[in-house]
């Protein structure tokens, strides 16, 4: 038996079933040690949303995705399966851009999603602030972090992994990478902000609670040196790239879809491996594009740093506090918003941040500085029967690798 849920199709009984979150701001006084515009931001403990009343699984609907629920598995089952492994009576059927239909069906992977700490993810944009600079490319932390997950799963990584896959982006404030923009926290050129507080965030959330229930060990899945396939150092590859640059190619229509290169890649000994040189190249290319006019292109240096003037101002004016930064792009903006009309410099900064005033890039006439983390990839492949970096093939691109690690610098200068 399956009941199709979702969008307008979601039936009376079943709408009822889904939580009322309370996404209201639980900021209050500031608290001792906290700084508006200062070196680092942690989530206040505990996290400014409430968990959800019943546990019904809702995703993002930009991401296309769908779910059915299968009632299925008889108790015998449940008592011989180790409790990380065991399927829940609810089975997700879910449709990822990227990877196609999929049945997820562990109970730690399904509570996880379900959980407070995800589903904010599914309010926060993969790429910030995109609609003014990039129309039509908004999608959520949520659907990558899900897609980390899936990617994993589908080459045979551990329950550990796909877990450590899935929550890998859980500190990730509103607006993503613009974050590094606001705090005056030195990490422009690596956007590294989420990192930094990663394990922090973690720990204060739901989430060891969730793992200890299914005998997970937190401090094991916090660890990224156990999953070489999660995560490695530019310019290898990883599981997180891998998502993201496909995803962003879709999304960005530079490609229709990702099944060739998908086809194309191994994981064998915890590396990831294209098939052949071609396909290697190919994705290399595809990645340098994709850093070149995106990730570190003038466009998303124009969002990221109007953005981060955005929040940075209205932090040092008390419009929002450091706890409504781990709520959601939405509830962020309506905060704000009601003081537009009656603060100028508010006002500017937002008509700045919309892409409503010109501005040029020149380094003998500007006025703000802006560096951009630039990413470039290596992949192994197979050639010849041997494994092989791209660069090893053709040394040419070395240069390419070398010019490309280096953050971009732009230097902006507005009309107004």
């Amino acid at each position: 038996m399956c009941a199709r849920v979702g969008g307008a199709n979601t039936t009376p009984n079943l709408a009822a079933h889904f939580a009322k979150r309370n996404t209201k701001n639980c900021c209050g006084e500031k608290r001792s040690g906290e700084n508006e515009g200062g070196q680092k931001f942690l989530p206040p403990n505990p996290l400014p949303f409430c968990p959800p009343e019943r546990s019904v699984l809702v995703l993002p609907r930009e991401a296309r995705q769908s779910f059915g629920i299968l009632f299925k598995m008889s108790s015998d089952f449940f008592q011989q399966t180790p409790p990380y492994f065991r399927f829940a009576e609810i089975i997700m059927k879910y449709t990822d851009r990227v990877y196609g239909d999929f049945e997820i069906g562990e109970s730690v992977i399904l509570e996880l999603i379900d959980s407070k700490t995800l589903q904010r993810l599914k309010e926060v944009d993969q790429i910030g602030y995109p609609e003014p600079y990039f129309p039509g490319t908004t999608h959520s932390r949520l659907e990558h972090s899900i897609g980390v997950c899936l990617l994993l799963k589908t080459y045979g990584a551990q329950i550990e992994e796909q877990i450590s896959g899935l929550i890998h982006d859980v500190s990730h404030s509103t607006f993503s990478h613009c974050i590094d923009y606001a705090l005056g926290a030195d990490s422009e050129k690596e956007q590294n902000h989420q990192d930094n507080i990663f394990d922090e965030f973690v720990r204060k959330s739901e989430i060891p609670k969730i793992l200890k229930k299914y005998d997970l060990d937190t401090e094991y899945i916090l660890d990224d040196k156990n999953f070489p396939l999660k995560e490695n150092d530019l310019p290898d590859l990883c599981a997180d790239r891998i998502d993201y640059s496909l995803r962003t190619a879709i999304v960005f229509k530079e490609i229709e879809n990702a099944k060739y290169f998908i086809d194309n890649l191994l994981a064998e000994n915890g590396k990831w491996i294209f098939k052949n040189f071609e396909s290697a190249e190919k994705y290399a290319k595809l990645f340098l594009r994709l850093n070149t006019d995106y990730y570190a292109g003038l466009p998303s240096a124009v969002m990221l740093r109007t953005v981060g003037d955005y929040l940075r101002y209205a932090l040092s004016k008390n419009y929002i506090c450091g706890a409504d930064l781990y709520t959601t792009d939405t509830i962020v903006l309506a905060k704000i918003e009601p003081h537009i009309k009656t603060d100028p410099k508010l006002s500017l900064l937002f008509d700045r941040m919309n892409n409503k005033i010109g501005f040029r890039n020149d380094p003998n006439d500007y006025t703000k500085r802006v560096f951009c983390k630039s990413r470039v990839v290596d992949p192994l492949c197979w050639h010849e029967g041997k494994l092989k970096k791209v660069s090893d093939i053709k040394p040419s691109w070395n240069d390419i690798i070398w010019q490309e690690s280096r953050p971009k610098e732009y230097f902006l200068k507005f009309d107004k």
